[in-house]
């Protein structure tokens, strides 16, 4: 007596299960809590519970398979907005910081070598501050000079006035 062959019939019947069982799962209950507090479980949704916090739940097993949260309302949208903004303009100093320091890390092999060059740049300015001043005091001796040198010569009678279309910046006395 001869055996049937039983493999094509197992593997048929796993296909079958397997083509049933994502079916099973497809089903969804759902759980909500009313205003009142009172909680409900249904296959559909109803329309005043989309707004709600619900559970989804497999109609085969019973355990969750996903929540969703209660719809914000316009305020609380506007201040998660708000809030998304700060941190992102955190994230983005957070990025520009971390590039700065990335460039001066490649720039110098060390703290010591950056602060080199920060102490020439500031012997640099400290030069430029000293040379400026210098000028300044120059300039200061040299009005004094022109001003005490007109007193002089107003006071002894002499004018000074400007020469007819000349391109001298100096006037000439009368």
């Amino acid at each position: 007596m001869r055996m049937p062959n039983l493999l094509p019939m197992a593997v048929a019947a796993v296909l079958a299960g397997a083509l049933v069982a994502p079916e099973a799962d497809a089903q969804k209950l759902y759980r909500w809590v009313d205003e009142d507090g009172k909680v409900h479980y249904s296959q559909s949704l109803p329309p005043e519970a989309v707004d709600r916090a619900r559970r989804e739940l497999s109609a085969r097993s019973g355990m969750t398979t996903g929540q969703v949260e209660r719809a914000l309302t316009d305020e609380e949208r506007a201040e998660a907005a708000a809030e998304a903004a700060i941190m992102d303009a955190s994230r983005k100093l957070a990025e520009e910081r971390a590039q700065r320091d990335q460039v001066l890390t490649g720039s110098y092999s060390s703290e010591s070598d950056l602060q080199r060059a920060y102490d020439e740049r500031f012997s640099l300015v400290d030069e430029t501050l000293k040379a400026t001043r210098i000028g300044i005091d120059s300039q200061r001796q040299t009005l004094a000079s022109l001003l005490a040198s007109a007193a002089d010569r107003e006071l002894g009678g002499r004018r000074w006035m400007r020469a007819p279309r000349s391109r001298s910046a100096r006037p000439t006395p009368t």
